[in-house]
This record gives structure tokens, sequence and C-alpha cells, in this order.
């Protein structure tokens, strides 16, 4: 590869990122999403192809040189963004190497490169089974702009982006599409707001079914999708519906008021998982779960680990799932 790191060069390109990780253009896709990396924003495409920046690429060859061969179960999780107790269960139900060095009273637990390698793929094949993940479905990177995004024309004509037989494009309100390609010649639309923000490290969401019939659904995606950025939610979408996963957090009201035409009442009647609630001037967006430490008999966390497996599932989801039928039987707690 050319020595492409230079004084004047500020971004690199989806190939030289690809090569200087040693990982394949579809894996710098995988770290755009994860917030490892961003791509340079592109609002008036101007450059041809996605580029991202330097300093943040750089900083992932360095790490990447300087982790340890030998690493530990949790240093891996942390690296690979997932719970060590995931680790614990891959390493388990694929039979992976780990080494195990006795230290006086304790025995310290390291991983190979090759389990390593094999738990990376593993954990990206496990994301890539959830359409909550596949951001390709609702974010057109190259572009920066989102699904359902709205657009406006100087004659006040809006627009909603929208992807038909996997080509992007703008629909009108009258339900008009025109794909990009197209658009870019005959219309000069800007964005209605921005959707860019800076990445939220949490993995606890709020989730809303949206039914397209309703016009104030719109508000709500508009609102959410421009005061959180797309960064910050997932989309999977249908005909009839819109799931809306919306990260946990805090939204100030004085800086982003909701439309006057929404209400904690109005958004509260589409939230199929976890809670929002506002409190003097912000509105706090509670994730859908809660992350629970304790600890557990050795034998039943095996048991666990074992049904996990069979039904290919994470331990905490078959927690959950234990769970929710003991509290569900008849007469418990009541």
């Amino acid at each position: 590869m050319e020595d492409i790191k230079n004084q004047e060069v500020k971004f690199y390109t989806r190939q030289q990122v690809a090569e200087m990780l040693d990982i394949s253009e579809r894996t710098v896709y995988t770290y755009v999403r994860d917030n490892k990396i961003r791509v340079a924003p592109n609002p008036y495409k101007i450059r041809k192809e996605a580029v991202y920046y330097c300093e943040e690429v750089d900083a992932l060859v360095k790490a990447k040189k300087t982790i340890d061969p030998a690493a530990t179960i949790a240093h891996v999780a942390k690296e690979l963004g997932v719970s060590r107790q995931h680790i614990e269960y891959l390493i388990t139900a694929n039979s992976l190497n780990t080494n195990r060095i006795q230290r006086k009273n304790t025995v310290r637990i390291t991983l190979p490169k090759e389990t390593i390698e094999k738990l990376e793929e593993l954990v990206q094949e496990s994301q890539d089974k959830s359409p909550k993940y596949r951001k390709s479905t609702y974010f057109n990177e190259m572009n920066n702009i989102a699904l359902y995004q709205r657009f406006v024309q100087e004659d006040d004509t809006y627009f909603r982006v929208d992807l038909v037989n996997n080509k992007w494009g703008y629909r009108d309100d009258e339900g008009h599409f025109i794909d990009l390609e197209s658009a870019e010649t005959t219309l000069k639309l800007k964005p209605v707001y921005n959707i860019n923000q800076e990445p939220i490290k949490e993995s606890n969401y709020v989730e809303l079914t949206l039914t397209k019939d309703k016009p104030e659904v719109w508000l709500i995606f508009d609102y959410f999708l421009s005061t959180r950025g797309i960064e910050n939610i997932s989309i999977r979408n249908s005909a009839q519906s819109i799931q809306l996963y919306v990260v946990q957090g805090i939204i100030s009201l004085t800086k982003n008021p909701l439309p006057t035409e929404l209400s904690p009442s109005s958004i509260a009647k589409y939230i199929t998982a976890g809670d929002i609630v506002i409190e003097q001037d912000e509105l706090f967006i509670i994730g859908s779960s809660k992350r629970l430490y304790t600890y557990i008999k050795l034998d039943n966390y095996n048991s666990l680990i074992k049904e996990a497996n069979i039904k290919d599932v994470s331990i905490g989801e078959m927690l959950d799932e234990i769970l929710e039928a003991f509290f569900n039987q008849e007469g418990k707690f009541k």
C-alpha cells in the first residue's frame, strides 16, 4: 500500500482502513456501527465515497499492535463490546482453547490468538443475525442520510428518505418516489434537521412501535432522530410500522423542546419496552432492561450456559426467560 499518511491527509478511505487494520471492508462498517471510528460528514455529496477520520483509525492501529497476544477474558470482552459472561458462553459453546496459568492459590485464564480471532468472528455473526444491528437497512453511510429523514425543497415541498428494492431515494407527501441519482439533477433538497450526534456509550434502549398511518408518529420519529442522531438509534422497518430503538439517556427540553403537538402521553402509547418520563425540563429515556450483578452456584451457572446454548440465546436472555416463567406462574407473589 502506498504511504498515505502525511501532513495533508485528514481522512482514510474504506480500503485504506481495511488494509491498515488487516480487516475486511465489510468489517470497517462494523467498526463504524460500534462507534470505534466515524464516517466524515458528506452533506453535499462532494466526496465520491465514505472516508474516515485519520486520528481514530491511527489510534486503533496503535492499540491493535499493543494487544496482549494472550489476553484475559475480561480484556477481550471489553475490546469486543460484549459482556464477560457472553465471552465465557462462546468459549464453552464452541469448545475454544484457553490457557490456564497456575499462580499460587489462583488460576489465571488467558486466551490464545486463534481463540480471540474466533471470538471476533462469532460476535460479528451474532450481531449480524439481529435486524436491529443491520445499520445498512436504515442508514446510507456514503450520503449520510437516514431512512425516513425529512428533507425540504425551495418551494417548501417536503420529502422523506426511502429505500425501495435496495435503491435509496426520496418520497414526497403524495407518495412519488425518485431515486438518489435522479434527485441530484432534478431536486434541490436540504435536510430539515441534522442527524449526526455524539455517540452515547450505552447499550440499553427504549423501544417504540410507530404505526405509519398516524401523523403524530412522524413528529415522534423526527424528534428522536434529530435529538439523538443516527449514532444513537436503530430502526427496524416493516410495511405498516417502524420499530424505533432510542438509546437510554436524558434530553434537555430547554434545548430540544417537544413539538407543541406532542405530549408525554402521546409518546407513551407507542412505547413497547422501557419508559419515557419528563421531570421539570428534562426528558428521561429509560431503557427496557437493567444490568444485574450477582453470584449464583456454579452448577446452576453451568446449567444456564447449557440451556442458553441449546436455545441459541445469550445467558441474560435465558435467565430473563426463566424469571419471566417463574413470575408468571399462577399465585406467585400475589
